[in-house]
C-alpha cells in the first residue's frame, strides 16, 4: 500500500475519528462556559421576553425606530414563541436561551446519525466529526438565533421525505411537509426546504406525494402571516421591510427583481468563502462535488439532488449572503463530504487524497483557534452585569450595552445603544456627543453605562477613550475600572 493510501486509511479509522470526534466534542463544550453574548442573543431574546411577559412582541429597548418598542412585527415566528415558552417555564437566562439551539443541533446530528444507518461506523463518526469541526457550527451551536433550529427542522423535512420515495408511507411525507414548513416558520429561509422538497418529489414522479406534501407545508408556512391579517399590520410589516433602518438589507428588497435575482446567482460564492468560519466546508464540498460527483449521483442521487435545489433557492431566495445561513446547507454538505472522503479510502484518486488530508488539517487548526478565541472572549457576564447594576437604584431608566438586558431587564427600564446606531444610518454626519446626549435626555433617562469597548469603537463612538464633554445633562457618577456609569445632572 503507498504510503499516502496508508495515512489516509489511518486518518480515516473508526479508532482514529471516535478520537476526533471525542477531542471536538469536548472543545465545544469547553466553550460554552461563560460563552459571551452575542447582539442577536439581545435581539431575540428581548422580543420572547416581552411576548411572554406582555403577550406581544416588542423591542423596547429600541425607541425612535418605527413603533418597535410597542410592537415589532418582523420576527421569526417559531423561534420567538419556542423562545417564550422557555422563559414562562425556566425564567430569563440568556443561557436557557442558548441551550435550544445547542439541543437543536444535537437532534439535528441526531437525524444525520439514523439518515447514515445502513453505513459503516467509519462513515458515520466521520460525519458527526466535520459537521463539528466547522468553526461556524461551534460558534451558532450556542447563540439564539434561527439558522440551527430551521437547519434541524429542514434535515427533519429531508429526511422523512428520503423514506417515503425508498419505502413509501403517507405519514412520512406528511411529516416531510410539517418540518419543512416548521423551518419556514423558524426563519424564511426556510423556504427552501419547502421548494426544495417539492422539487425533489416531483423528479421521482411521486405526484401523490408533491399533493401531500403541499398540503401540509403551505397551511404551515401561511401560520406566519396570520397575525398580519389583522387591521394595517401587514401594511407594517410590508414598510419595515422595505425601509429597514440597516442599508445592507433594505437596499437589497428595494430592488428591481430580476437585477436581484441576477445579483444573487452571481454572489452566491460569497457565502461559501466568507471567512474562515465557512471555508473549510466549502473547500472539501466543492472538491468532492470535482472528484466523486458522478460517484455520489450514482449512488446518492436524493441527497445530492435535494443539496442542488437547497444551494439554487438559497442564492435566489435567500435575504443576503451572510455566511450564517449557510447552516441551512450545512447538513447536506458535510454528507455530501463524507461520502465523497470515504469513498476515497478505496480509491487510488492519491492527489485528491492529499488535498483532502491538507483541507482537512487546515479545518481542524480553523476549529481549534475559534475555539481559543471563544475561551478568551468568554466570561461571567451575568455577575458583571450585576456589579455594575448596582450602583443604579432600581426601577431607573438607563441606556447601556444591550447586554444588560441579562438579566438587568427584570428591574430596570433599559434601552441599547442599537437605536442611535440604526438613526446614523440614515444621517448624512454621525451624533456628536452633545447632540447624542440631548436625544437620549428626551426618554428621561437618568443614567448612561459606557463600557470597555466604548473607548474606541466606532460604531458606538460617543464616549472614545471616556471622554465626557462639558454639558448641562449628564455627568461622570461612578468609575468601576471597566466600566463608567454618567448620571442625569
Amino acid at each position: 500500500m503507498n504510503k499516502l493510501d496508508k495515512v489516509y486509511s489511518n486518518l480515516l479509522s473508526r479508532k482514529v475519528l471516535l478520537s476526533l470526534l471525542i477531542v471536538a466534542s469536548v472543545a465545544l463544550l469547553a466553550t460554552l462556559i461563560n460563552r459571551y453574548i452575542q447582539s442577536d442573543d439581545n435581539w431575540f431574546g428581548e422580543q420572547a421576553y416581552w411576548l411572554a411577559k406582555e403577550g406581544t412582541v416588542k423591542l423596547k429597548s429600541i425607541p425612535f425606530i418605527f413603533n418597535w418598542e410597542n410592537e415589532f412585527l418582523v420576527y421569526h415566528k417559531l423561534l420567538i414563541w419556542i423562545g417564550s415558552a422557555i422563559i414562562s417555564v425556566f425564567g430569563w437566562s440568556v443561557y436557557y436561551l442558548k441551550a435550544f439551539n445547542l439541543l437543536c443541533l444535537a437532534l439535528c446530528m441526531f437525524m444525520m446519525w439514523k439518515y447514515t444507518s445502513s453505513e459503516s461506523r467509519e462513515l458515520r463518526y466521520l460525519v458527526l466529526l466535520l459537521i463539528l469541526i466547522i468553526p461556524l457550527t461551534l460558534v451558532k451551536a450556542f447563540e439564539y438565533r434561527p439558522e440551527v433550529p430551521a437547519m434541524m427542522f429542514g434535515f427533519g423535512s429531508f429526511l422523512f421525505l428520503t423514506a417515503y420515495k425508498n419505502s413509501g408511507g403517507i405519514y412520512k411525507v406528511l411529516l416531510a411537509g410539517l418540518f419543512a414548513g416548521l423551518a419556514f416558520l423558524t426563519h424564511l429561509n426556510g423556504a427552501i426546504f419547502c421548494v426544495s422538497g417539492f422539487f425533489t418529489l416531483l423528479y421521482y414522479r411521486k405526484i401523490k406525494g408533491v399533493v401531500l406534501f403541499s398540503a401540509v407545508a403551505i397551511p404551515v408556512c401561511l401560520v406566519y402571516f396570520a397575525p398580519l391579517a389583522q387591521g394595517d399590520n401587514f401594511a407594517i410589516w410590508a414598510h419595515n421591510l422595505q425601509n429597514w433602518p440597516s442599508h445592507s438589507f433594505s437596499d437589497t428588497v428595494q430592488k428591481n427583481i430580476f437585477q436581484t435575482l441576477f445579483e444573487r446567482i452571481v454572489n452566491e460564492q460569497k457565502r461559501f468563502f466568507w471567512d474562515d468560519q465557512v471555508a473549510g466546508i466549502s473547500v472539501m464540498f466543492i472538491l468532492t462535488l470535482f472528484f466523486k460527483g458522478k460517484h455520489l449521483w450514482n449512488t446518492r442521487r436524493e441527497l445530492l439532488l435535494y443539496t442542488i435545489f437547497q444551494v439554487t433557492f438559497l442564492a435566489l431566495l435567500g435575504s443576503h449572503k451572510a455566511p450564517r445561513y449557510l447552516m441551512l446547507n450545512i447538513p447536506f454538505m458535510v454528507l455530501i463530504t463524507g461520502y465523497g472522503l470515504h469513498a476515497l479510502v478505496q480509491s487510488k484518486q492519491r492527489v485528491f487524497k492529499g488535498i483532502m488530508i491538507l483541507v482537512l488539517l487546515v479545518q481542524f487548526v480553523l476549529f481549534f483557534v475559534r475555539a481559543v478565541k471563544i475561551i478568551e472572549r468568554n466570561e461571567a457576564h451575568i455577575a458583571k452585569h450585576e456589579e455594575i447594576l448596582s450602583h443604579i437604584p432600581k426601577g431607573a431608566k438607563l441606556i447601556g450595552p444591550w447586554e444588560l438586558v441579562y438579566n438587568g431587564i427584570l428591574d430596570y427600564r433599559i434601552y441599547s445603544y442599537k437605536s442611535y446606531e440604526y438613526l446614523e444610518e440614515r444621517m448624512p454626519e454621525p451624533f456628536t456627543q452633545e447632540e447624542f446626549t440631548e436625544k437620549v435626555a428626551s426618554l428621561d433617562i437618568e443614567y448612561i453605562v459606557v463600557d470597555e469597548e466604548m473607548k474606541d469603537s466606532e460604531v458606538f463612538h460617543w464616549f472614545n477613550g471616556w471622554k465626557v464633554e462639558e454639558n448641562g445633562l449628564y455627568e461622570k457618577y461612578y468609575n468601576g475600572g471597566k466600566y463608567l456609569i454618567l448620571k442625569k445632572k
